[in-house]
């Protein structure tokens, strides 16, 4: 289960989720294998929301976790893209964030874990 899941309200919304991930493994892979990436954290995922919009919403903050990427967000199109994440990455925990570079070394989480 994933930590600090709060939109999660049984083992179909769960159930759910991991059909997803199934369905963005393999572009993932596509773009690692065209070496528009390298590492699955060096991606964003755009979503299709399609039937499960609600579901990925409550969850949003949880799915780069659940991916593997370093940033997931909610798209308007009928297929899942991925393309290399925004920003810099974060030399602890190697996550693309917007935060890092611009004033600081760390990302956001990474600073409220070594503090």
């Amino acid at each position: 289960e994933l930590a600090g899941a709060q939109g999660l309200k049984g083992p179909a919304d769960m159930a759910g989720l991991l059909e997803v991930r199934a369905e963005v493994l393999p572009v993932l892979e596509v773009m690692r294998k065209d070496k528009l990436i390298g590492k699955s954290l060096e991606a964003k995922v755009v979503l299709a929301a399609k039937d499960k919009g609600p579901l990925l919403k409550a969850n949003l903050a949880e799915l780069p976790e659940l991916f593997i990427v370093s940033q997931v967000e909610l798209g308007e199109g009928a297929e899942h893209t991925v393309t290399k994440a925004d920003g810099e990455r974060c030399p602890r925990c190697w996550t693309y964030k917007h935060e890092v570079g611009k004033g600081q070394e760390l990302c956001n989480r990474c600073v409220e874990a070594t503090s």
